[in-house]
């Protein structure tokens, strides 16, 4: 768990506390279900933008750190790291989005593994187009030109003329 995520935990852990609700509480007046928030609350999983929304919102409490604390988690948790210069949060994302209506159901069996499957796959096809393209343009540029022998000289450029190529009787 990264430090923002660990100050965004303990951000929601202050306001669920300070509201007095339990997880149950929070399942019933959210779209979240009770182990989601566990899992929330425990660190194990990032909540979407929209659980720290209603979970502020239950609380009576301002959605300004939080979000913030949010967003800077979620940063770091999708392996991208905001900069200093970089907003802090987005007028609408679709993480602002409710979730799916419940029962949460778990992702099919080997999903996972399919996913970065997939994702070596496109690793390594990429890799191969840039290995073999590079190839092919260093083959292009080190061999010689077939067509232009380079020890005769270029001849002279012949003026363009519209007269007629042949005189006389051979015409």
């Amino acid at each position: 768990m990264t430090p923002e995520h660990t100050r965004l935990v303990a951000a929601l852990r202050e306001l669920r506390a300070g509201a007095g609700l339990s997880l149950a509480a929070l399942a019933e007046r959210t779209a979240y279900s009770k182990s989601s928030w566990e899992r929330y609350l425990n660190g194990k999983s990032l909540p979407p933008r929209h659980a720290v929304r209603e979970l502020c919102r239950l609380a009576e409490e301002p959605e300004g750190r939080p979000l913030a604390l949010w967003e800077l988690a979620e940063s770091r948790w999708g392996g991208r790291a905001t900069t200093a210069s970089a907003p802090v949060s987005a007028p609408h994302s679709p993480a602002d989005e409710p979730p799916p209506a419940r029962p949460e159901a778990p992702p099919p069996a080997g999903t996972g593994r399919h996913l970065r499957g997939s994702r070596l796959l496109l690793l390594l096809a990429s890799a191969y187009t840039v290995v073999v393209g590079g190839a092919a343009a260093l083959l292009f540029l080190l061999l010689p030109d077939s067509q232009a022998p380079e020890d005769e000289p270029l001849p002279a450029s012949v003026p363009f003329s519209l007269a007629p190529l042949c005189h006389g009787a051979a015409c």
